[in-house]
């Protein structure tokens, strides 16, 4: 009883706010309930919290309605933005609420709000991002989470112990002395490791998770924010670190796993055979949890934000060189995962502009090359992002209406330009149409 009462205030309070908003509300000289609510704004967001969500959903309506105050503290922003993404991400554990794509729409208006201040916008990026990636919201955007299964091999009448099942196989079996004597793995005094499996959604529930993630993350990034306990932005100002770049700064700190890469622009070409392991645990990151590739994707159209992501693509990169310079496939297209974050890196560069032309194009040849051309042609997109630095002080903005500009201009070794050249005119019969995009034709050329 007590939840219903619960629900039967807050449905109240959600529709005085909604009659104050209506043209005859706005017409009624009174106080308005709204300003008054807003001091109650952490009480209401305890609410989210609450074990019904009839009242969880009543709370993020009025939450949406009642919006932030003028002047708010941090312990409210941290308090309201850590609450209410943690329950964005239990609505996208509801696949089939009808009320889902409402709750959620409150939920954009109520983190877009936030992020109007400076601090907010970094809270609330923090808090999804890092969200995003943890074990039990990951699958909801195609990331790679793994539970045990329960078979009656593993139940406790017929569960055989650790040590037994080794004894019976040392007993059993008799292995050469050069060979190395196979042990079931688990734990002691509970027998063998029971079997895992991949948590899986339907593919349709995912592109829309992602799809939701992605439009949450850019009504954050796309709002102006403010400093923290001003009234507005200055006319004119232009602020000195845009969303984007704030998010690339994040997936830098949340991804990597150590700080070697700190003050590295773009490293030598050494880096590729001597930092392997950690090139590798970056690109496991990638591989276990999609959503990563979308948010690289959204920072790509910004280049000053891209060049902060450069450890990223620089250890992405040495992977996929390094896969390709001992692959064993007859056809780049018969490893699709490399070929996928082969084709994302060429993407991202080419979109934030870091990359010259004609390499910029490479993206679509690739699935029609082999191991050894994959090789040689990213190995070249290496040695041209070294000439390229991505540093963000190449770039300059006279003012937020003009777009950026490069300070020096991209360029690139003739030498490389011929290879790829000498690539197209090899496999001529597939890439003839793309030629001219490549190497357009003009009036010196004919002459």
């Amino acid at each position: 009883m007590h939840f219903l009462q619960s629900v039967m205030m807050l449905k109240n309070l959600v529709c005085l706010v909604q009659w104050e908003n209506s043209p005859e509300g706005r017409t009624t000289p009174r106080r308005k309930l709204q300003d008054c609510l807003q001091s109650y704004l952490q009480m209401i967001t305890a609410q989210l919290h609450h074990s019904s969500c009839d009242v969880s959903s009543e709370a993020i309506k009025l939450m949406m309605l009642i919006g932030l105050p003028d002047t708010v503290s941090m312990a409210t922003i941290l308090n309201v933005a850590t609450s209410t993404v943690n329950y964005f991400f239990c609505i996208l554990h509801f696949e089939d609420s009808a009320n889902r794509p409402c709750i959620l729409n409150c939920c954009c208006k109520v983190l877009e709000s936030l992020s109007k201040t400076a601090v907010g916008q970094t809270i609330l990026l923090k808090e999804l991002v890092e969200g995003a990636l943890q074990q039990e919201n990951a699958f909801l955007f195609g990331g790679k989470v793994v539970k045990y299964v329960d078979n009656a091999s593993t139940s406790k009448d017929s569960k055989m112990l650790l040590l037994q099942e080794n004894q019976r196989i040392g007993s059993t079996v008799s292995f050469a002395k050069q060979m190395t004597n196979v042990f079931h793995g688990g734990t002691v005094g509970k027998g063998v490791k029971p079997q895992v499996e991949l948590v899986t959604i339907s593919e349709d529930l995912m592109l829309m998770n992602i799809q939701t993630f992605i439009c949450v993350v850019h009504s954050c990034l796309a709002t102006d924010s403010r400093p923290l306990g001003s009234q507005s932005s200055t006319p004119g100002e232009v602020d000195s670190k845009s969303g984007n770049e704030v998010l690339a700064n994040l997936l830098v700190d949340v991804i990597c796993p150590d700080v070697t890469h700190a003050g590295v622009v773009w490293p030598e070409e050494e880096h590729i055979k001597t930092k392997i392991k950690m090139d590798l645990l970056i690109r496991n990151k990638f591989d276990s949890n999609p959503i990563l590739w979308e948010l690289m994707d959204m920072i790509a159209s910004d280049s000053i934000a891209m060049c902060h992501c450069s450890p990223l693509l620089y250890s992405t990169l040495s992977t996929v060189i390094n896969y390709w310079d001992s692959a064993r496939v007859s056809r780049a297209s018969d490893a699709p995962s490399e070929l996928k974050a082969s084709c994302n890196i060429i993407k991202y560069l080419s979109k934030a502009q870091l990359l010259v032309a004609p390499f910029c194009y490479i993206g679509e040849i690739l699935d029609h090359l082999d191991p050894h051309e994959m090789f040689v042609l990213l190995s070249i997109v290496w040695a041209t992002m070294k000439i390229n630095t991505p540093s963000a002080a190449n770039y300059n903005q006279t003012s937020p209406d003009q777009p950026l500009t490069r300070q020096t201009p991209l360029v690139c070794d003739p030498q490389h330009v011929e290879t790829l050249k000498s690539i197209l005119q090899r496999n001529i019969d597939r890439f003839g149409h793309l030629f001219p995009r490549f190497f357009p034709v003009t009036s010196s050329t004919i002459s």
